[in-house]
């Protein structure tokens, strides 16, 4: 691939600026082709890792620091409109964090349910003696974060297919399990 935007070079005036650019791999290569490899980097503000566990968890703590830091800014606000606010900021967040996450493989739909809940649980400060589905049942009067993200996960995964060259990224077993869960509800 980096020999073919090489190519690429003379006929469009684009190039690879090796130094700048970053190779996100798990193998122990220092460089490939003069560009650095690494297990871990910074992509548009937020920590991109190889280790599916380490990059689960950067996720959940990306959206409680922004939670948190909304809470900060609005202490001292109405209490309904700052849970409010909050509400909507959490779910956002879960949908704009969670998406890339589930088409990586890296959270499936009940992690995803989960979470919301806990974060209404959380911001609402319910206690543990109602159930999840029903907090969620409560809170979302339009669709769970989980819908939006399957359904932005499947037009992504629908287009990899479309676009071969891009399935290399994706984790095709996991692809594969999630195409066949669309299927069976379908039919249901």
């Amino acid at each position: 691939m980096i020999s073919e935007l090489a190519s690429l070079e003379l006929n469009f005036n684009l190039r690879l600026n090796k130094k700048k650019s970053e190779i996100l791999t798990a193998e122990d290569v220092e460089d490939i082709a003069g560009i650095k490899c690494r297990k871990e980097v910074k992509y548009l503000g937020v920590r991109v890792t190889t280790d599916k566990k380490e990059q689960k968890r950067i996720a959940k703590e990306q959206i409680q620091r922004n939670l948190n830091s909304l809470r900060w800014r609005l202490k001292g606000g109405e209490p309904n409109v700052v849970q409010q606010l909050t509400c909507c900021l959490a779910r956002s967040l879960l949908i704009y964090i969670g998406t890339p996450m589930m088409v990586a493989g890296l959270w499936k739909r009940q992690e995803i349910d989960g979470l919301e809940a806990g974060l209404y649980r959380k911001i609402l400060f319910v206690g543990s003696g109602i159930a999840n589905k029903a907090i969620l049942n409560t809170m979302t009067s339009i669709r769970l974060a989980g819908d939006a993200i399957t359904s932005i996960a499947r037009k992504v995964w629908e287009d990899a297919r479309r676009q071969t060259r891009l399935t290399s990224f994706f984790d095709k077993e996991e692809y594969s399990s999630e195409k066949q869960t669309w299927k069976d509800r379908k039919r249901t």
